[in-house]
């Protein structure tokens, strides 16, 4: 036999190296050590599998399939995890996306450079981003171009909508262009994109809603009806089914979830996805007229004033609490955006 570390050097699949590589801000991981684990659990699977069953009395026609049917599943499961891992922070990563480029966009247009950008992003609490910038800055640190840096994180990147910034973003550097104008209908495309995966993920959750509704309830008639009700096998399938809702149910959760956004507040009486989503919408605008006014000289406190009226109600309420605090409680402007980012609807927008 072939001993499983020759195994997993041989490895070469592609799509789980750029997965590894792009949870690197999140966890510890290697292309070996996951083929290692999957050869591992598939074996365990597979002996505990045959013992239950054999223990049990099945028949080694009907023993010897089923355990090989868990080991290769598990052996899938585990494979895969990274993979699936990854892509379940893609659309998360394509509703940042336009957030991370309206900061990049008020970091350029105050005269910072892309160093001042990457450390902006890496200190505003994005789920996945900030951790990723943080790596970025290490690097920096040892002496890889910031360019550099931008540019192999956007190649391990699931979302396109971030790839697809950052590239444009470390061209328009380059070929010292005009970044919004470069730019131009990115955003347009990306909220096609989301929209049509809102579309699938609701064709999933059919499918979730019929696999751990009927499909327990077709079994267990189908047992009853052939006799086999009071076998003590029976009692290995409860577990399975156990499973198979906690596996889909979470696989759907981390997808769906990424498209709408979590309440700040988790109490009972927390706002609804539609004002989440109105004051994110919101505040995207709100940082693009504060953009333009720090652009051209004013100050925070004095652009916050003047943006004000030409906002929408949500991001009045916000800024207002920010101007309070800045001219009427003497915060510095630093406390008194973490004062507005408490009374935010959504997290991201609080982030």
């Amino acid at each position: 036999m072939i001993p499983i570390s020759q195994k997993t050097k041989r490895t070469d699949n592609r799509e789980l190296a750029r997965a590894v590589r792009f949870l690197l801000p999140l966890m510890t991981l290697t292309i070996q050590g996951v083929v290692a684990a999957a050869y591992f659990s598939a074996t365990i699977v597979l002996l505990l599998s045959l013992t239950l069953l054999i223990f049990f009395g099945v028949n080694l026609f009907i023993t010897i399939p089923l355990a090989t049917m868990a080991g290769l599943v598990t052996f899938y499961i585990v494979i895969s995890y990274p993979v699936s891992m990854m892509n379940s922070y893609k659309l998360g990563l394509s509703e940042e996306a336009d957030l991370v480029f309206e900061q990049f966009i008020l970091v350029f247009q105050t005269g910072g450079t892309i160093f001042d950008a990457i450390e902006m992003v890496a200190q505003s609490d994005h789920p996945y981003l900030s951790n990723a910038f943080r790596l970025i800055l290490g690097r920096i640190a040892e002496g890889v171009p910031p360019e550099t840096c931008l540019m192999d994180f956007a190649k391990d990147q699931p979302s396109d909508d971030i790839r697809r910034y950052f590239t444009v973003i470390v061209s328009s550097l380059e070929k010292k262009t005009d970044l919004l104008d470069d730019l131009s209908g990115e955003s347009f495309e990306a909220d096609l994109a989301l929209r049509q995966k809102n579309l699938e993920l609701e064709s999933r959750l059919l499918v979730v809603a019929a696999l751990v509704t009927y499909v327990p309830i077709m079994f267990t008639l189908a047992i009853s009806l052939a006799g086999h009700a009071t076998n003590l096998i029976v009692l290995l399938i409860a577990p399975v089914f156990i499973l198979l809702n906690a596996v889909l149910r979470s696989r759907f959760s981390r997808q769906f979830a990424a498209y709408f956004d979590r309440p700040r507040d988790d109490s009972v009486l927390a706002p609804t996805q539609k004002e989440i989503v109105t004051e994110y919408d919101e505040f995207l605008n709100f940082m693009i007229l504060l953009g333009q006014h720090l652009a051209s000289g004013d100050t925070l406190e004095v652009a916050l004033t003047l943006v004000r009226d030409d906002l929408e109600l949500k991001a009045q309420v916000l800024v207002d609490i920010a101007i309070h605090a800045i001219y009427h409680a003497s915060r510095i402007y630093s406390e008194a955006m973490n004062l507005a980012s408490q009374a935010a609807l959504g997290q991201r927008v609080s982030q």
